[in-house]
C-alpha cells in the first residue's frame, strides 16, 4: 500500500477546472488507495488568493511535510505553483519521498 499526501491550493466550494480536477482526483486516488490524505486551504478561496492566503498556505504545507514527510511514500502537489514545496519535502524525508507534480493547461504556458 502507498502513503500519498496530496497538497493542493485549489479545491471545492472554489470554483474552476483546477478545483474540479482536484476534486475528482482525489475522490479517485481514495477508492483505490485507504492511505491518501490531503491538505488544502482551511478557508474556501474564492477568485484570487491574497498574497496572505498563499503565504499561509504555502507555510502550512512546509509545516506539516517538516512534520510528517516521512509517514508518506509519495506527495502530489496539486500545480506548479506548488512545486518548490519538493524541495522541502524532499529534505524533510531524507530523499526518501518520491514527488508529482500535477500540471493544468495554463501551468504549462506560463512556465
Amino acid at each position: 500500500m502507498t502513503r500519498v499526501l496530496f497538497i493542493t491550493r485549489k479545491y471545492p466550494p472554489s470554483s474552476g477546472g483546477m478545483e474540479t480536477y482536484s476534486k475528482a482526483l482525489f475522490e479517485a486516488m481514495s477508492r483505490l488507495d485507504d492511505e491518501v490524505d490531503i491538505y488544502r486551504p482551511r478557508t474556501d478561496i474564492m477568485g484570487r488568493p491574497s498574497l496572505w492566503q498563499i503565504t499561509a498556505f504555502a507555510l502550512g504545507a512546509c509545516w506539516l511535510l517538516v512534520r510528517r514527510a516521512r509517514s508518506y511514500d509519495v506527495v502530489l502537489l496539486g500545480d506548479y505553483a506548488l512545486s518548490s514545496l519538493a524541495v522541502v519535502a524532499k529534505l524533510a524525508a531524507l530523499g526518501r519521498i518520491r514527488t508529482v507534480v500535477s500540471l493544468h493547461g495554463n501551468d504549462l504556458y506560463f512556465m
